[in-house]
């Protein structure tokens, strides 16, 4: 992938952080037609839409930056949290957009499969955190923090289970506002790396590359 081509997925992962505090604001001060135990009103998941569709879009290039350093468990972690941006953002947001636009709200909101896909949704989203972050961590491509941040999101998750009411409703805004500022800076970090940092950057990779794969070689040395 070229350079600008690079740095726009990068933009594009800056915009969708900013889309889905946009989202999450606006789902507090716009409430759904069926309040806040339905789905949202359509300008909220148009928003939260828009954000999971560049997500998805850009979530790779933040594996590719630090492939050889993060390894397969950084594959596993992207590939949760892609799944789950997937089915939240994109087919629960569309499901939404459909159910209001129909007057259908009450419908959706009693859906006995939803449950379901919101656990599944949860359970990626943890799981993508964790992994994914301990492998920004470990990769020491970009910054630290981005890791913790994501380790952060994950707990917040976890300490919403036993909780309600006001206190559930603050833990899953800070969870949410914590995923959106490690994905955001991430993209800011992507998007702002200058050619030649990019270019020692492939240079350290391809080290990184090669001796891994010594390595490997020197512990099988009965392979093909």
């Amino acid at each position: 992938m070229s350079s600008q081509s690079r740095q726009i997925t990068g933009w594009f992962l800056v915009i969708a952080a900013v889309l889905s505090v946009a989202g999450t604001i606006l789902g507090l001060v716009i409430p759904g037609p069926s309040g806040s135990n339905g789905p949202p009103s359509n300008i909220v998941s148009l928003v939260d839409l828009s954000a999971g569709i560049l997500i998805l879009v850009s979530l790779p290039m933040a594996y590719r930056e630090q492939k050889p350093q993060i390894g397969i468990l950084g594959l596993i972690g992207v590939i949760c949290l892609w799944l789950a941006f997937a089915l939240f953002n994109v087919v629960l947001h569309l499901a939404s957009l459909v159910a209001v636009s129909s007057n259908h709200a009450s419908a959706l909101a009693s859906n006995p499969y939803l449950p379901v896909l919101f656990i599944g949704v949860i359970l990626l989203q943890i799981i993508g955190s964790v992994v994914f972050g301990l492998g920004v961590i470990r990769a020491r491509v970009f910054s630290a923090l981005i890791g913790w941040l994501l380790l952060a999101s994950a707990l917040m998750v976890i300490l919403d289970f036993p909780l309600s009411g006001t206190s559930e409703m603050i833990v899953q805004i800070l969870s949410d506002v914590l995923l959106s500022l490690s994905l955001g800076w991430l993209g800011f970090a992507i998007a702002s790396r200058s050619p030649l940092q990019h270019l020692l950057l492939q240079t350290q990779n391809a080290v990184w590359e090669m001796v891994s794969n010594e390595r490997l070689a020197n512990s099988f040395p009965h392979l093909p």
